[in-house]
């Protein structure tokens, strides 16, 4: 059977002697002369009266609009969008403005041209006291009327009407209450394994190395797999102070073997964690005061006074380990190679010698002047955006540019190796582009498939690049959530090797030998899709009782 003229062929039940099942789903196979299986189409629920089954890009729908011999009348589609907020202060007082900043809200294949903020009390922002506020911008600055937990509802529609929201919870305070400010409170030194007898001679030390005093009133230590000490009461240490807990005090094991300790403020928030390994006998894990977030087990315990490393080898830890997690402060040192504002408004990256990115971030958009190819020294505050570390800093005067140098050139690699390692560093991957949808891509190197994400900022508009294109796509490698995607900077990070290839062989064959083999497979491949679609459309109008002989 041979399709001449018109795409679409209808296959009766008549022809066929085929019925498909309404109730439990059923299947359809199509093979060829070998009896291969060419492809497959199933559906596992009751088919709903009056509808038929379309293949709609990746995946088939049940449609109202029943289309015989044209073309399905398929939905647009459309990837929801991304909601996130952030606030610049996480503790306001009463009747104190605060800007809310949703900018991070993103949508891949369009525009969200809504943003609704939904507040548990109600707010003031601008003139209008509500709960619920409307605007098309992502930013609010709002009022808090009274104290207590807000809690704040950010949801952003796109204009297909695709929807995402986000929670966030503010603890407001009453007017003229100060906040406690643990930035600059550390886990400092713990002892697992004294001489001796460990119960009642295991301690751990917690140092302020803020500016003012701290009362640690609400705070906790928690041992991974074990007790909880929480502190009950008023427990005042001056700035520069050191305290010292005993066992004896906290009732807490360290476990010899390793373990985890935990600082966890009142609302079960991780201020500190320190991660460490099996302990020897009368030494001591400390922290390296001098570099901040470099850790070493030394032979010189130091209980309330300035560490000692004696004997152990200090390891600097990178701003993703375990003891830099959110909240430690760390000094990171890179090669900037996106410069602010390109693939975010309040963001930039950079890359450690060693080849691991960070992207560094600034609520007020307060940068110095940056180029690529800059290293830079940033000061600031380890934090998680949606899976991806970011590095928070207070103004530019956080960030000192060491030196001026050529741009980072990207390293090639293959999609199977993505994962934390590389996670902010510039990379190039070249494959097939399998598929496009708007501003999002995805590009298969034979390996596995990425996900190539265009931003508006950059400009990128991707003309030119087809479906079937063999390209190499340079970028940023960025997490969301569970999934890593590429992040292309500008146009000339996408560059077109060879046009169309849709899984023909590379190789060039002489003129006269089956030159014309490739474009025989590609007509009878479309073919079986006609026939598959046909049969279907077919099937399920005959069974209807819709189809006229």
């Amino acid at each position: 059977m041979t399709i001449v003229s018109d795409p679409f062929l209808i296959l009766k039940r008549g022809q066929t002697q085929l019925i498909l099942n309404n109730e439990g789903g059923d299947f359809l196979e199509l093979t060829d002369g070998s009896g291969k299986l060419v492809v497959k189409v199933s559906y596992k629920v009751k088919a709903p009266e009056g509808q038929s089954y379309n293949l709609c890009g990746r995946s088939f729908e049940w449609l109202e609009s029943l289309t015989p011999g044209a073309e399905n009348k398929c939905p647009p589609e459309n990837d929801e969008p991304v909601a996130y907020l952030e606030v610049e202060n996480s503790k306001p007082k009463v009747g104190e403005v605060i800007m809310i900043n949703a900018e991070e809200s993103y949508d891949t294949d369009g525009k969200i041209i809504k943003y609704v903020w939904q507040f548990s009390d109600e707010v003031v922002a601008g003139v209008e006291q509500n709960k619920i506020f409307e605007t098309q911008s992502p930013l609010i600055g709002v009022r808090f009327l009274k104290p207590g937990i807000n809690k704040i509802i950010l949801k952003v529609v796109d204009e297909l009407g695709g929807e995402d929201s986000f929670m966030e919870e503010l603890e407001i305070r009453p007017d003229g209450q100060v906040a406690a400010n643990f930035e600059n409170i550390f886990i400092n030194e713990i002892m697992p394994n004294p001489k001796g007898v460990d119960a009642g001679s295991e301690w751990l030390e917690l140092y302020n190395g803020g500016e003012t005093e701290i009362n640690f009133k609400g705070l906790s230590l928690v041992v991974d797999k074990g007790k909880t000490y929480k502190i009950a009461n008023d427990l005042i240490m001056a700035k520069g102070g050191y305290l010292v807990l005993s066992d004896k005090i906290t009732k807490l094991v360290l476990f010899n073997a390793g373990g985890i300790l935990r600082l966890v403020d009142g609302a079960g928030k991780t201020l500190r964690e320190i991660n460490y390994g099996k302990a020897t006998e009368g030494w001591s894990f400390a922290r390296d005061e001098e570099k901040g977030s470099s850790w070493a087990w030394t032979s010189k315990p130091t209980l309330g006074v300035v560490n000692a490393i004696v004997g152990g080898q200090t390891k600097a830890l990178a701003a993703g380990t375990t003891a830099a997690t959110n909240g430690a402060v760390i000094k990171f040192i890179g090669t900037v190679t996106v410069e602010p504002g390109l693939l975010g408004k309040t963001i930039f990256y950079a890359e450690e010698d060693l080849g691991r990115g960070a992207q560094i971030y600034s609520y007020y958009k307060d940068f110095p002047n940056l180029a690529m190819g800059d290293k830079v020294e940033v000061v600031g505050t380890v934090s998680d955006y949606q899976g991806e570390r970011r590095i928070k800093i207070k103004s530019k005067n956080d960030i000192k540019v060491r030196e001026h140098g050529e741009p980072v050139a990207p390293r090639a690699v293959q999609v199977e190796d993505i994962g934390e390692e590389i996670e902010g560093a510039l990379v190039e991957i070249t494959g097939e582009l399998v598929e496009k949808k708007g501003a999002t891509w995805w590009l298969d190197d034979g390996t596995e498939e990425v996900k190539v994400y265009l931003k508006e900022n950059t400009g990128i508009k991707g003309e030119g690049v087809e479906v079937g294109d063999e390209v190499k796509i340079a970028g940023i490698v960025s997490q969301y959530q569970e999934e890593y995607r590429l992040l292309p900077r500008f146009q000339d990070d996408i560059q077109i090797i060879n046009e169309k290839i849709l899984g023909a062989t590379t190789d060039v064959q002489p003129t006269g030998q089956n030159s014309g083999n490739g474009g025989v497979l590609k007509y009878l491949l479309a073919i079986a899709v006609a026939v598959i679609l046909g049969l279907v459309t077919y099937i399920i109008r005959k069974k209807e009782g819709r189809v006229i002989e």
